[in-house]
């Protein structure tokens, strides 16, 4: 019992550290990070530009932008990217609109065994297991 208060207690404890970081930013801070967020989703279908280049393109150092990225989001930019280019996979995958090795080529991956083990990481399932779940289903 001390124990899930003490795991409750932490967990609160970093919440609210974030939360604090988060009133550091500025509002211009917060406009360019949402330009960022725009521009990945906008760009899911293509390879991820790099840090720098992002960074060129809203007008800030790369270093401020990884650090207050990861202020607001608790990940890197490229985690962020690959999180919704995997969402957008399997989104992809339950609509039936394409095949796993169609959307590994979609999204740029070499293979289809290496975006497999990517969609495996975020979903905890093989993209191929998924297909025939929904199949069966």
């Amino acid at each position: 019992m001390l124990d899930e208060i003490l795991v409750s207690f932490n967990n609160k404890y970093n919440r609210e550290a974030v939360a604090d970081d988060h009133l550091r930013l500025t509002d211009t801070d917060r406009k360019y990070i949402q330009k960022v967020e725009n521009y990945l989703k906008d760009n899911l279908l293509n390879s991820f530009p790099g840090n720098e280049a992002i960074a060129e393109k809203v007008g800030v150092s790369p270093t401020k932008l990884k650090n207050d990225f990861k202020t607001i989001h608790n990940q890197s930019i490229y985690q962020y990217y690959r999180h919704h280019q995997m969402t957008l996979a399997n989104k992809l995958l339950i609509e039936k609109a394409a095949t796993v090795k169609e959307v590994a080529n979609l999204l740029g991956y070499e293979n289809a065994s290496k975006f497999a083990a990517v969609f495996k990481e975020q979903f905890g399932v093989l993209p191929s297991s998924l297909i025939k779940t929904y199949v069966k289903a």
